[in-house]
């Protein structure tokens, strides 16, 4: 007992020392010491010059009630406050025009640049507004001429206790990192409105909201991206012309084939043709005859592998650029776009080394064929002309269909968000620019010119049949003369790539940006 009130009496005696060293009495207050805590990043108090909310919460602040108001046509206002008035009230119409589209953008520092929202919910308004979609681009810079640009940590996601607004605003100089610092924001509005009333509103509502934050944020919005549901593209007589051939060259590839098929099954000797112009023009577009000559194999042919290689070549262009239209336009998946590039053999799907193996073994088969055909002692000049029309035509007539289908048939057989920017652009392109690929010279141009890019390769394979047979010629007519000039045209194919990157200041191999 008496050392239990020992330890009372000990314990008393250390709180009234305690409390007399703190000065405590009825005028004054506790001093209490407390350990120092870092400030989370982006809440609170704004770090060096820093916005305080966080961009999502501007962004959510600016567009919450937004509606398009003090610009545009009469139509225009009129309908935006017959939005607005039916939206107090729930309509359905107007609900679903509002809904449509999201005021808090996510994964922003993931990457996600896109925020689409509901594409179909929008443009299936019909009455009593039509509702029409607008993807604006919204870039976000700094007021202030400060740099906000960090070194990059080993591990791309951890970025310690930065604020998350330096990711946003400094990360604008890695081009193999998607920005952070932009937003494509689907929106829809009425249809009387017009992308210019759209990016004004627009620009007014987030400088009111960004602009005291020490941030500027720039609307741009392109007519061409703002639709309504179904075809908008104009239809012309190019199009109707070009509908009537494909229909007529399909209908004469089906009555061919059907032709071709009643004479193997009926004609006792299949090896008689009735008609020598008429069983012509059917093998010429007969779908049996063309399939038996694409699967025809030679088994005593000892070039098959090399073949079996082109073709496979040309199925991984095909994968490659398939990519290449997802990666550049929309990615789904921004993390594993930007993984890519670090991870050295995944960089091959994006890079344009996957057509060198098409090349060189296009050329190789090429050298052993026409190698052969100038050991006799034939015109060779005439040779040479023969062997490049005859490369060309075989290209030509499915080059040119695919150019007429892409200019006139395309822009009608689809919609969506991008689908104006990415078709109706091209389409557009290759009305003014098809006369490059007829000559195969689209290499040779801008690349916002180009119509078709993806089949550039193909410009640059009849060049260097073009070439190669000139080479080839040449070396079968005169070995030390044909060398010469083979060390010539390497020299300077490796010398003239050197001078244009060096002067032009380019990468030595362009990467798919997807910035």
């Amino acid at each position: 007992m008496s050392v239990t009130m020992n330890v009372v009496g000990l314990l008393t005696l250390l709180l009234v020392t305690q409390l007399s060293d703190g000065k405590i009495d009825g005028n004054s207050s506790v001093e209490i010491e407390h350990c120092q805590i870092d400030r989370i990043p982006g809440v609170g108090i704004a770090d060096d010059g820093l916005p305080g909310p966080w961009i999502s919460d501007l962004f959510h602040r600016a567009l919450f009630n937004f509606s398009i108001k003090h610009v545009g046509s009469s139509a225009c206002r009129t309908q935006s406050d017959m939005y607005d008035r039916h939206l107090q009230n729930h309509t359905s119409w107007a609900v679903r025009m509002s809904e449509s589209w999201n005021r808090y953008p996510i994964g922003l520092l993931a990457g996600n640049r896109y925020d689409m929202g509901i594409y179909d919910e929008c443009v299936d308004v019909g009455y009593p507004v039509i509702g029409q979609y607008c993807l604006s681009d919204i870039k976000l810079k700094p007021l202030a001429a400060k740099d906000y640009s960090f070194n990059r940590t080993l591990d791309l996601d951890d970025f310690g206790n930065k604020n998350a607004w330096k990711t946003v605003l400094g990360w604008g100089d890695y081009l193999d990192k998607v920005h952070r610092n932009g937003l494509n924001l689907g929106i829809c509005i009425p249809n009387s409105c017009s992308a210019l009333d759209l990016q004004t509103s627009m620009q007014n509502e987030l400088d009111r909201v960004f602009s005291p934050e020490g941030i500027k944020a720039i609307v741009r919005v392109d007519p061409i991206m703002c639709t309504i549901g179904g075809d908008m593209y104009p239809y012309d007589k190019n199009f109707y012309f070009t509908s009537i051939f494909l229909l007529m060259l399909v209908l004469i590839c089906c009555g061919t084939t059907l032709y071709h098929f009643i004479r193997i099954s009926y004609n006792k000797n299949p090896k008689e043709t009735p008609n020598e112009s008429v069983g012509l023009f059917c093998e010429t577009f007969s779908l049996i005859n063309s399939s038996n000559g694409l699967l025809k194999f030679d088994k005593n042919n000892e070039l098959n592998s090399l073949y079996g290689f082109k073709v496979l070549m040309m199925m991984m262009i095909l994968l490659c650029h398939s990519l290449f239209y997802s990666f550049s336009n929309h990615p789904f998946n921004p993390k594993f776009v930007e993984s890519i590039y670090v991870n050295g053999p995944d960089s091959l799907l994006i890079l344009g080394n996957i057509v060198d193996p098409f090349f060189f073994v296009s050329g190789f088969l090429m050298y052993l064929n026409m190698s052969k055909s100038f050991q006799k002692s034939e015109n060779g000049l005439k040779k040479i002309i023969s062997a490049i029309i005859n490369r060309m035509l075989r290209l030509l007539p499915a080059y040119c269909i695919m150019m007429a289908i892409t200019s006139h048939i395309l822009p009608h057989l689809g919609n969506g968000p991008l689908w104006p920017k990415m078709i109706w652009e091209e389409s557009e392109i290759c009305k003014k620019y098809w006369w490059t690929n007829l000559l195969f010279i689209s290499n040779f141009i801008d690349i916002k010119y180009g119509c078709l890019i993806v089949n550039y390769y193909v410009s640059c394979d009849v060049q260097f049949f073009i070439i190669g047979v000139i080479i080839v010629y040449a070396y079968m007519k005169n070995t030390k003369y044909g060398i010469r000039l083979l060390a010539s045209i390497l020299s300077l194919s490796l010398f003239v790539p050197f001078l244009v990157t060096f002067l032009t200041k380019r990468f030595g191999i362009d990467m798919l940006y997807i910035t």
